[in-house]
């Protein structure tokens, strides 16, 4: 073998390492960084929260600011890669990673002003103290994959697939918050460790882009002629792209949306979809990508159907319904990613790609989170989110995509055919086949859209239809709905029950109270508040121990807990939802605010209660109700030791204050009893299930009592329905530097 033989192999084979070393270097800064960003979302939300009282105001708010910093990173990498040469990108990106450094370690960089606007005082927050930081790592994403397409690797020529190992960082990260990270570790903790991160995956970035410029000059020229020249992109596929980005995005915050509202409010099931939506970009923009997408086209009709049809029944199979909602969200999401992957352009227009992809993103999230609530009352963003990736769908191949008379009459006729006869309840007093035929027409009307699914548009057309069907059954199999009003925190429904004989207020399968319409009962306290229960065993007891001259209540409800106010007394109610407060004070759904609420000498204040709650004089409560636990979503801020040092600088020496602590799928009585223990308070609590002779409204319910320190509650002593606290096993201590909900799942 000759020299120059043997030179040119050491060469292949060198070249060769360096290649191998190429996607494990750039992947993995990809993944890191990834990572690091959906850390420092709930990190640093969860980090400011108390400041603002915790509301979902500020959840939203930071959303909105990390979307939007994601869009100008985006749009900054394609400002980056289309107006410098490498060199010059790499020492800018480097001036910005190195500038971000100022914002370190993390740290609320704000001094909030309770006059000021809080939503945008938060904005400041988040600007000042991680915009920097956030913003250069956001830009990651597509200049490292910009870079690696110069890099001269095999694969420069579609580096699309790095994507992938950026999108699984971030889904690892999300699922790692609630589940490892935060049991584990306090946000001091946390934001330490994020700060090295951010070191780590700053040198990584830096050397990614020292090895694309080392390796850009030495592209083989033939490799550099096989380069596809970038064709137009025309502002039709431009339009396309973002259409296919948000309505995924608008799916994945509906469907969260959707399952906790009118499904189960589970605590961290919003980890679920995002998850999943996360999971979706890494299979469309994997090398399988187009066999994925394929699969899921054939397969999204036998869901969508019977997915939706299954809504009808939701309340007996609540499992089933979350599952098949989630499955369909993945299948539609990987859809649009898939048609999204399947059409991107060649490298050269990688970064403005990436960009309106991000608008989508941006787009979508806007939709649900500004728009929907203002236009709608109920979760409609989702069922139209729904319709339109139907309509996306690739269909078979041949498959029309133009937009017919046919394909627009068809579903109208259908429409027209079975509405009236769901919707106007024309089945009712024909008894059991009354309800065949009921049901039958549902089934038919599912066979007749799954006729069109070979057209994508028409079959988009025709779930529409079957959406509305579904409604009108819906409706129909309900009760009679008084009224349906949605605010920024929640859907609630007021219902008539029973022959009219009670109206209830819901939110989803959370009931917030109940109320007899007769007007014997009318002022009788139903459901968790009633007499026989342990709220009316409370304010018995105290009123034999003395008088009782001034009360707070922490969420209203329908305002059944005000019918113990009494003559002279003085009542406070904090609630954070207006809605809530226009419902309670409408005389035409409830009575309890007109009939007991003395607005002479009590007060209501709207906003958080770790907030209003401040402005009240010290040591003024005899009894402080926090009533915000009933929901199986919990306000985690209302729980901490700071939250229930608050409330105990607001008792009088001998008040007591009662927590309601009913939940589904958490045990809040081990986070009451650490709380108790650790401010050296004496607390009692009850389980009450309403006996036979109790009122047929009555709810099961959690509820504690603690007394103020030194002081205890006598009469709750001798009475065997109240069980010491501190016999609670396991305590769990909230703070509002460290708590986990993980650790108190039943």
């Amino acid at each position: 073998m000759d020299a120059d033989h043997l030179t040119l192999r050491r060469g292949s084979v060198v070249q060769e390492r360096r290649d191998a070393l190429l996607i494990p270097l750039f992947a993995g800064t990809l993944f890191i960084s990834a990572s690091l960003l959906f850390w420092i979302q709930p990190l640093f939300a969860k980090l400011t929260m108390p400041l603002l009282g915790g509301t979902p105001a500020v959840w939203t708010t930071a959303m909105v600011f990390f979307q939007a910093t994601l869009l100008a990173a985006y749009g900054y990498a394609h400002w980056l890669s289309r107006s410098l040469p490498m060199r010059g990108q790499f020492h800018v990106h480097a001036g910005v990673l190195a500038l971000a450094c100022i914002c370190l370690p993390l740290a609320v960089r704000w001094k909030f002003d309770p006059s000021g606007q809080p939503i945008v005082q938060y904005l400041g927050v988040l600007a000042g103290s991680i915009g920097l930081p956030f913003f250069a790592v956001a830009a990651t994403a597509p200049l490292l994959q910009r870079w690696f397409s110069r890099a001269g690797h095999g694969s420069s020529n579609d580096p699309y697939y790095l994507y992938g190992a950026s999108n699984l960082g971030s889904a690892i990260a999300l699922a790692a918050f609630p589940f490892v990270l935060e049991p584990t570790l306090r946000l001091a903790q946390q934001s330490a460790i994020w700060t090295m991160g951010y070191g780590i995956v700053s040198v990584l970035i830096l050397c990614c882009g020292y090895v694309a410029i080392t390796r850009a000059g030495d592209e083989p020229a033939a490799a550099a002629a096989a380069r596809p020249v970038g064709a137009s992109v025309g502002w039709r596929k431009r339009c396309r792209w973002i259409l296919l980005a948000a309505v995924p995005s608008s799916l994945m915050l509906g469907v969260t949306t959707h399952i906790s509202t009118d499904l189960a409010p589970i605590p961290l099931l919003w980890v679920v979809p995002l998850a999943l939506y996360l999971l979706t970009f890494v299979v469309a923009f994997s090398r399988r990508g187009e066999r994925a997408l394929a699969l899921a086209d054939q397969v999204a009709p036998y869901i969508i159907i019977p997915g939706l049809m299954l809504g009808v029944v939701v309340l007996q199979v609540v499992g089933l319904s979350i599952a098949t909602n989630l499955v369909l969200f993945f299948l539609l999401a990987l859809i649009c990613h898939g048609v999204l992957a399947k059409s991107r352009p060649p490298v050269e227009h990688l970064t403005e790609f990436y960009f309106l992809l991000s608008l989508g993103g941006v787009l979508g999230g806007l939709f649900n989170a500004v728009v929907a609530p203002l236009a709608f009352n109920g979760v409609y963003e989702y069922r139209i989110a729904i319709v339109l990736a139907v309509a996306l769908r690739p269909g078979p191949d041949g498959a029309s995509r133009g937009l017919g008379p046919r394909d627009v009459l068809l579903p109208l006729g259908l429409l027209a055919a079975v509405y009236p006869v769901i919707g106007f309840r024309l089945f009712e007093g024909l008894g059991s086949l009354g309800m065949t035929a009921f049901w039958s027409l549902i089934a038919l009307t599912g066979f007749l859209v799954f006729a069109c699914k070979d057209r994508p548009l028409r079959f988009g057309l025709a779930v529409a239809v079957l959406i509305a069907v579904l409604a009108g059954a819906s409706s129909s199999l309900d009760g009679e709905t008084l009224a349906r009003q949605r605010s920024f925190f929640s859907v609630y429904r007021v219902a008539q029950v029973d022959d009219g004989a009670y109206r209830t207020l819901a939110s989803g399968t959370t009931l917030h109270g109940v109320q007899a319409t007769a007007p014997a009962e009318s002022r009788l306290p139903l459901s968790y508040y009633s007499k026989d229960g342990p709220v009316g065993q409370v304010f018995a007891g105290l009123r034999r121990r003395g008088k009782i001259e001034q009360v707070g209540i922490i969420g209203l409800g329908a305002g059944a807990s005000l019918c113990y106010a009494e003559p002279g007394q003085r009542w406070a109610v904090f609630e954070i939802d207006p809605a809530v407060v226009s419902i309670a004070r409408n005389t035409r759904y409830f009575t309890y605010w007109s009939q007991c609420f003395d607005a002479q000498r009590s007060h209501l204040r709207l906003g958080d209660a770790r907030l209003t709650i401040r402005d009240e004089p010290a040591a003024g409560f005899d009894v402080l109700m926090v009533d915000a636990y009933n929901s199986d979503s919990v306000p985690v801020h209302l729980l901490t030791r700071e939250a229930l040092a608050l409330y105990l600088s607001k008792m009088r020496p001998q008040g007591v204050i009662a927590l309601h602590i009913s939940n589904r799928h958490l045990d809040l009585a081990r986070v009451v009893a650490a709380l108790a223990a650790d401010a050296g308070i004496k607390g009692y609590i009850q389980h009450y299930a309403p006996g036979p002779a109790a009122h047929k409204k009555d709810q099961y319910s959690v509820w504690v009592v603690l007394a103020g320190p030194g002081q205890t509650v006598g009469f709750l002593d001798s009475d065997p329905r109240w069980k010491p606290l501190a016999d609670v096993k396991s305590p769990v201590l909230w703070t509002d530097d460290y708590s986990n909900v993980v650790s108190i799942l039943r």
